[in-house]
């Protein structure tokens, strides 16, 4: 797990972790002889690079063997995960393609809004629907991508995310995407490509923090930020700090 970005999942009382060469899961509050409080294999779910839940199912996104692949539990269980495809509904069998056809990997996923997100590195697809009869995947905004999962975050009533191959910050709201980006595109374009899959995010409840290298310090940190008030709209920074955000 050194060199890969490990993410975590809480859910059923267990802790779920991808992003290394094999699925991992953690029992928790437990003094069960039968279920120990230590970290053990997760067998029965792919190894996956992005681990979201959305309507009582988890969703597993980017397998090493498949990068495309969007595999799901069924309802409540994280230990059944049906292989079979049905594309007339588009993954009613378990197992859907994410841009396959398109020549960029995954590289993202956020549940919100009751609705799927999932990126590419140039595309932002949606899942629609609410069950195994209703789900329909699009490709929903073309050029809307990220290269960092970590840079997503979810403002309110909107998405916004760092769009790092055409540097831009880009902002969903009411299925429409719109690039706010502009009054710090030389920041933006600061960011030396091998680091713009480390940009990160959060949400304070109304700015959004973007932090990022510029690519001093030999580029092992994110050393800046900058700041989008989402009231009045505006941005602020850049600030620069030994350390910002997610290293």
């Amino acid at each position: 797990y050194s060199n890969a970005k490990v993410r975590f999942l809480s859910w059923l009382g267990q802790t779920f972790i991808v992003g290394g060469p094999s699925a991992l899961r953690f029992q928790e509050s437990t003094f069960s002889a039968a279920e120990p409080a230590e970290i053990k294999s997760w067998p029965e779910a792919p190894p996956s690079r992005f681990l979201e839940l959305h309507y009582e199912k988890l969703w597993a996104l980017s397998q090493d063997y498949d990068r495309h692949g969007l595999r799901h539990t069924d309802t409540n269980s994280y230990t059944s995960w049906p292989t079979a495809t049905n594309p007339a509904a588009r993954g009613d069998g378990g197992l859907m393609y994410v841009g396959r056809q398109y020549p960029y990997f995954p590289t993202g996923m956020k549940s919100t809004f009751g609705q799927l997100f999932c990126f590419t590195e140039g595309d932002l697809w949606i899942l629609f629907g609410t069950n195994n009869a209703e789900f329909a995947l699009l490709r929903a905004h073309p050029g809307g991508g990220t290269l960092s999962n970590e840079s997503i975050a979810v403002c309110g009533d909107a998405l916004i995310w760092h769009d790092g191959l055409q540097n831009r910050v880009l902002q969903w709201q009411g299925g429409q995407v719109v690039d706010i980006g502009d009054p710090i595109k030389p920041e933006l374009d600061s960011i030396p490509a091998l680091l713009k899959p480390w940009t990160a995010s959060f949400f304070t409840g109304r700015n959004f923090v973007l932090s990022y290298s510029n690519g001093a310090e030999g580029g092992t940190r994110n050393n800046r930020s900058v700041v989008f008030d989402t009231i009045l709209r505006r941005w602020h920074g850049p600030f620069q700090a030994t350390w910002v955000g997610f290293n």
